[in-house]
């Protein structure tokens, strides 16, 4: 089995449960279905990547998934909201904004975060710090339909519902 290069922490957590449910002659369900994993060897399927598509100034979206756990995020109450240039939600607890630049190529990036420093429940506060470090190192955007997948690289690491 082959991943993508994601950074050794999300590797990590992604190879443990995609060794322990593999067996030698199958790729495993949970891997395949990652928004992080790499085609199996030997394979012609490919991962998506970072297309563009609608414009994000106007809109708001609620986080639905995090490549580093495979979670319903639905309920987390972290939203990103897109103006003309600024982008700016709640991370969970606190609220953030940052600036951004966005192209019809698909490419996304923004400025450095600024956020409220609340603190809240130990574990939301974990999801809020990761989800934040995982926006900030965003490099390109997909719309499709009702969902935006964020891409680090290659790599599907944050996925939202419209909202």
């Amino acid at each position: 089995m082959r991943f993508s290069k994601i950074g050794a922490g999300v590797a990590a957590l992604l190879l443990v449960p995609a060794l322990a449910s593999c067996s030698s002659s199958s790729t495993s369900d949970a891997a395949a279905s990652s928004p992080t994993a790499s085609a199996a060897e030997g394979s012609n399927m490919t991962a998506p990547l970072p297309t563009g598509g609608a414009e994000l100034a106007d809109t708001t979206w609620a986080l639905s998934g995090l490549a580093t756990t495979t979670d319903s995020l639905s309920d987390s109450g972290i939203t990103l909201e897109f103006t003309a240039d600024q982008a700016s939600g709640s991370a969970g607890i606190n609220t953030y904004s940052a600036g951004y630049t966005s192209a019809a190529d698909g490419t996304l990036t923004f400025t450095a975060i600024a956020s409220t420093q609340m603190a809240g429940d130990e574990a939301m506060m974990a999801l809020e710090t990761e989800y934040l470090a995982a926006l900030g190192s965003v490099t390109g955007y997909s719309v499709n339909g009702g969902l935006l997948d964020l891409f680090a690289g290659p790599d599907q690491i944050l996925t939202f519902t419209a909202g």
